[in-house]
Formats: structure tokens, sequence, C-alpha cells
């Protein structure tokens, strides 16, 4: 166990939290509230230790249509039946009213490309910070996976970056058909640095990791054990 002493005597310490993600990934939705909810802990409980979470790409499925499709209907093709799509959306909604909050987790609507909502949140880490940038993807999350809006649609994802920030430019910039057009590249680089066999995937100082929507208690376990190597390291 680590010693509340430790953490009395400890000089501040920032940490970076990369989250690999798809942004039409509900496992990836779940982990990012468990996570988040971990980080405040650890923030309460060593008040030295701040955290600071950035999202990056990864793509579930480059092939899905940019207009989109019936979520349904990609699911079915995934899973095979129409009975274990059924099957996965109560093991989802069950999950997500465990929640704290809920998660209404909501399977109509179209599922799309994820390209241009990855593009979009490089565009507001880039002007707007981290901070700003979690918030667009809480807000991305809470349109797509509660509300079956269609985040392959550009008003879409402009109106949810506006809920949080001035957006002003972001249109032009999904429009040109040109920037941030390497994110492919990098997710696909960032599979292979930190050997991500599914998302989401946390990378915490850039050498520790968090695979999978643990739970928040793992989640916090690791934060702290992460805390006491970085803190370790420091002394030599």
């Amino acid at each position: 166990k680590l010693l509340m002493l430790q953490w009395c005597t400890m000089a501040p310490l920032h940490l970076v939290i990369d989250v690999i993600s798809d942004t039409i990934c509900p496992w990836c939705y779940l982990g990012k509230r468990r996570m988040e909810t971990a980080v405040r802990t650890v923030e309460a409980k060593v008040p030295e230790v701040t955290f600071e979470l950035r999202w990056r790409p990864y793509f579930l499925n480059r092939r899905l249509p940019v207009a989109g499709m019936e979520k349904r209907e990609s699911y079915r093709k995934k899973l095979g039946s129409l009975e274990a799509v059924e099957r996965m959306e109560v093991g989802m909604k069950v999950l997500g009213q465990a929640e704290k909050p809920p998660i209404p987790f909501c399977f109509d609507g179209k599922i799309a490309n994820t390209e241009h909502s990855h593009r979009m949140l490089e565009w507001v880490l880039e002007r707007h910070g981290t901070s700003v940038q979690q918030q667009v993807v809480e807000v991305l999350g809470r349109r797509y996976f509660t509300e079956a809006q269609n985040i392959g649609d550009l008003a879409v994802l402009v109106e949810a970056a506006a809920e949080c920030c001035d957006a002003t430019g972001l249109l032009e910039f999904l429009e040109d058909g040109l920037s941030c057009r390497n994110l492919p590249e990098v997710a696909l680089k960032l599979v292979e640095e930190h050997t991500v066999m599914g998302v989401p995937h946390f990378v915490i100082a850039g050498k520790y990791h968090v695979p999978g929507a643990q739970d928040v208690d793992v989640c916090v376990r690791l934060l702290l054990r992460a805390v006491e190597r970085e803190q370790a390291q420091a002394k030599l």
C-alpha cells in the first residue's frame, strides 16, 4: 500500500495522460468517465499531483461512410445477427446506468467515419488546449451516444465544439479537405509505439499503460503507482 506520508513531502508533479480512443466507441466513453473520476480522486488524495488528459486518434473502422449508416445495421454486420446486437445493446445500457452519473446509451441513429471528428478534436487541442478538448469530447459523446446525433455531420461537430469554445474557423478547417489529413498515419504510429490492442488505451507520462475501460478503483491504483514511480525517479 502507498503510505500517505510519502505524499506529504513530495514536490509538485504534473502528468499527461494520452487517451487513445475512437469517437464512436461506447467503451471509450465509459473509459473516459471512469478515468476522469479516478483523476479527480487521486488529485484530491495527493494535492501535489495534477493530471492533464489529451485525446489521440484511433480508427475502429475507416471503411465507414462519411455520410454514415444505421448503427444497428453496422453492428449487425460486425456481430453477425440482430440478436447479438440486441444483447450488446442491453449490456451497454446496463453498464451505462451503473455509472455515476448514468450514461443513457442510445443505439438509434447513424454511425459514421470518424476522421472528421478526430480532425475537429485536433483543431480544438491546437487552438484551445487540453482542458477544452476534454470538454468537447464529453459533449461529442453525449450527442452521439445518448442523443443519436450523426458525428459524421460537420454541422454537428461545429455545434459540439461551439458549446465549449469559440469555433470560428472550424467549419472551414473541416471543409478544406487538407488539414490534419495525416491522422490515420498518426493513429497507426500510436498503435505501434504503445502496442495498442484495443481502445480505450491510456498512456500515463508516455510510459505507464492502462488498457481498456477499467473500473475506477483500478484506475486509481494504477495512477498512484505511476505517481510513485515518477516520484522515485525524481529522487535519483
